[in-house]
């Protein structure tokens, strides 16, 4: 039965064990790809990227973002399928940041604003622009050692000296910073940010950056979550509320050296 592909993937046992957010309804992981259960206007981003319609300073985000397998009918519900970012990675960590002060669209109900609004103020993202939202710390063996959910962090990182802190552990194995992997972030952040500086085309909000690092000092790091559609730019204009967020990161990654 094709429900039964859907809920039984061939690395579906550790879902549980990968996702740190809110997505456990509606990804299944597999050795190299996810199926990730989502709406039209992400499906239409991805389709976009991945067309000759697409623009030429567009074409450089597929840098920064899964790579994109197309899509999968399953019970009449369509299915992204893309890159399992956690593929080829040992005994990994993994943490995944909400961007932008502005969560919501013109779109949005006023109900939502109001909640992201309280979300706003009692996170971090009031301070630097992006919060944790989840986060999975494993020991060499693979084990999980500490698990913190969305609804947890407000309450654990709530200060600049505590994101610090906690960016600090992500990459700490066994008491020693892995300063190799602390390179490669600072890296590919810096090239994120600096085709932010120029496009001009989009806006995203409700977009992550997603970590994954491991101890065979593999690292991937890449934008997800694409299901809000930013509002139109104007000529010229850039997307200051993501752009914002990812020199933050950089900035506390930057003062781990």
């Amino acid at each position: 039965m094709e429900e039964e592909y859907i809920t039984n993937g061939t690395n579906n046992t550790l879902n549980n064990n990968l996702l740190v957010s809110g997505h456990q309804n509606c990804i299944t992981y597999y050795d190299d790809y996810i199926l990730k259960k989502t709406n039209k206007s992400e499906i239409e981003f991805y389709n976009y990227l991945n067309s000759v319609n697409c623009s030429l300073q567009m074409e450089e985000m597929k840098n920064f973002i899964p790579k994109f397998f197309g899509t999968k009918i399953i019970n009449e519900q369509e299915y992204l399928m893309i890159e399992n970012l956690h593929n080829g990675i040992e005994a990994f960590n993994n943490m995944d940041c909400k961007l932008g002060r502005i969560t919501w669209n013109k779109k949005t109900s006023i109900r939502k604003i109001e909640k992201r609004k309280k979300m706003y103020y009692e996170s971090t993202t009031h301070l630097v622009g992006f919060r944790i939202i989840g986060a999975i710390l494993r020991n060499k063996n693979g084990e999980i050692s500490y698990k913190i959910s969305k609804k947890e962090v407000s309450d654990i990182i709530n200060t600049k000296e505590h994101l610090k802190d906690f960016f600090k552990s992500f990459i700490t194995f066994e008491d020693k910073l892995n300063k190799e992997i602390l390179l490669d972030i600072i890296k590919e952040l810096e090239k994120m940010i600096n085709f932010f500086k120029i496009q001009n085309e989009k806006s995203f909000i409700c977009t992550s950056i997603y970590y994954v690092v491991g101890r065979n000092n593999k690292t991937n790091i890449k934008l997800i979550d694409f299901a809000i559609p930013g509002d139109s730019f104007e000529y010229d204009k850039i997307d200051e509320n993501l752009l914002e967020a990812l020199e933050e990161n950089l900035k506390i990654w930057n003062s781990l050296l």
